[in-house]
């Protein structure tokens, strides 16, 4: 189990930023351009379809707004490569299951676009860590376990001991498949480190458009819950699927919420070793959430939804086959 960082295209980034351009400008944007950080940024852009040129990239890194915040960027480097990495990847399995593997190349980028993702690459788990010059320590260090969470995650579901292994009937095999977004919520939660933590902690601004989001939580459940029913219907081919999936996802969408609110309160109610399991066996998670929401509702006095019978009928018929 490795975390090992790729600092190739940042650097060549920066050597830009830093330098007086006129001089030999061209010669540093071809070195940019050969970075293993910056190919792979391209392959991931282009396999999802984004609009992504050498010429477009070339026009933002020449920016003269970029230049002015060369120092920043720099600061913001030093201080990821002062974390310990160690660290980071134990707080992202204090929620996988112990047999989760992080193994990972984290890259760190200056780009346009300041989202971070994992994405495999040439037989690799990459983790595309976008570089903010305004990023807190807390704020990094909080990405860098949520994106390491997602990195654990896929074992449980594309590992060799697969979750969706030997699933007979392939309406529940891809309902199966689907839960793997509810994660965005589970990495929150790991990387806030706990259901009393708001999932925000280190970002005021986020802090703010979380809480208002979750006052419209029933709506964001029901979008979800309504999502797999479509599917266990079959209403979808595979490509209609993704597209719908996507939707929900947006700036912490219904599958962070929803997936954060599921674990936290199977936490609360029964404790972390009971979500772990539901994380290792996600047939698991709609049954417990059911129960443990009786539970929470009873105590807390509030009426938070469960998951459709349909969906629990379905999976344990699923476990007697």
């Amino acid at each position: 189990m490795a975390v090992d960082f790729i600092l190739d295209q940042c650097e060549a980034a920066l050597s830009i930023l830093e330098s007086d351009f006129k001089c030999n400008g061209q010669a540093l944007l071809t070195e940019l351009f050969s970075t293993k950080g910056y190919r792979w940024l391209k392959e991931r852009e282009l396999a999802m379809k984004q609009e992504f040129t050498d010429v477009d990239f070339g026009t933002f890194i020449l920016s003269d707004d970029l230049r002015t915040q060369a120092q920043r960027f720099r600061g913001v480097l030093d201080n990821l490569q002062k974390l310990s990495m160690e660290s980071l990847v134990n707080q992202a399995k204090e929620y996988l299951p112990s047999d989760a593997i992080i193994d990972a190349f984290v890259v760190p980028l200056i780009k346009p676009k300041r989202n971070s993702f994992v994405y495999p690459i040439e037989g690799k788990i990459v983790v595309f860590l976008s570089l903010n010059p305004d990023v807190t320590t807390s704020k990094l260090q909080n990405t860098i376990v949520h994106e390491l969470h997602h990195v654990g995650l896929r074992t449980v579901y594309q590992g060799p001991n697969s979750v969706l292994d030997g699933v007979s009937d392939s309406r529940i095999k891809e309902l199966l498949r689907f839960t793997q977004p509810l994660g965005e919520g589970y990495a929150m939660l790991a990387a806030a480190g706990g259901p009393h933590i708001h999932p925000n902690d280190h970002d005021p601004e986020l802090k703010t458009f979380w809480d208002q989001r979750m006052v419209s939580y029933d709506q964001d459940f029901y979008a979800v819950n309504r999502f797999f029913c479509d599917l266990l219907a079959e209403k979808y081919d595979q490509e209609e699927a993704m597209e719908k999936g996507f939707e929900m996802m947006g700036i912490q969408g219904p599958w962070y919420t929803v997936g954060w609110k599921t674990a936290t309160v199977i936490e609360l109610v029964f404790g972390k070793r009971c979500l772990i399991q539901c994380i290792a066996d996600p047939a698991q998670l709609f049954s417990t959430y059911n129960r443990a929401t009786r539970v929470y509702n009873q105590n807390h006095g509030t009426s938070l939804p469960t998951w459709s019978l349909e969906l629990v009928e379905a999976f344990n018929e699923e476990h007697r086959s």
